[in-house]
């Protein structure tokens, strides 16, 4: 499976892209973009990221175009820490998603089910059912999308905005750590930039 970047593709380039293999695409800004894609049969990740909010433009593609919502689902790329803590994640992409009109169950559907089937996981994730596994969220409103309640692996670890578990330092293996070597200790001067003689700015290149 090739997850691709395809932005600003014509539709020669497009039908290549799609031919060499690459089977869905993030990089849609404009509802136009997602319509030739979708319609090319490749699935799009409607984006809600810091510097490209994109999924109340994309929404038109069902809304008002009535494409077949199974060809796409959301993402987060390029999504700051601040804004997932203040903001949210898939989460936020369904509030918006819903806001821009798509109804609210299948704008979940987007951010669950058709996730997985996009990235070919959907025998053990996206959906809730014997044998498979699936972290659940509750909510008490859902054309606001708030979470009330989140399930994790067989546990309640949030409720009414509370986390209810520690949250566990990661572990890493030894070989990702102490790999950078530096010739001596680092002072703050060492990050002085120094103009050249008779100027008064460094230049940067």
């Amino acid at each position: 499976m090739i997850t691709g970047h395809g932005c600003g593709l014509d539709k020669r380039s497009l039908d290549a892209y799609l031919a060499m293999g690459a089977s869905s695409d993030h990089e849609a800004v404009r509802v136009e973009e997602a319509l030739e894609k979708a319609r090319a049969g490749m699935k799009i990740l409607m984006r809600q990221g810091s510097g490209c909010p994109n999924v109340e433009a994309l929404a038109k593609a069902i809304t008002e175009y009535r494409t077949d919502s199974r060809s796409f689902a959301f993402c987060a790329d390029s999504a700051s820490a601040e804004k997932l803590v203040e903001e949210g994640d898939i989460d936020e992409c369904i509030r918006v998603a819903i806001a821009s009109g798509i109804d609210p169950i299948t704008a979940v559907q987007m951010g669950t089910l058709n996730a997985a089937v996009m990235l070919r996981v959907d025998d053990d994730l996206g959906s809730i059912g014997p044998g498979k596994k699936a972290d659940i969220l509750l909510v008490d409103n859902l054309p606001r999308f708030q979470i009330s309640t989140v399930i994790a692996d067989g546990k309640i670890v949030l409720e009414n905005g509370r986390l209810l578990l520690p949250l566990e330092p990661p572990q890493y293996p030894y070989d990702m750590l102490n790999t950078v070597k530096l010739w001596k200790p680092l002072a703050p001067e060492d990050f002085d930039v120094i103009a050249p003689a008779g100027k008064k700015r460094p230049r940067f290149v």
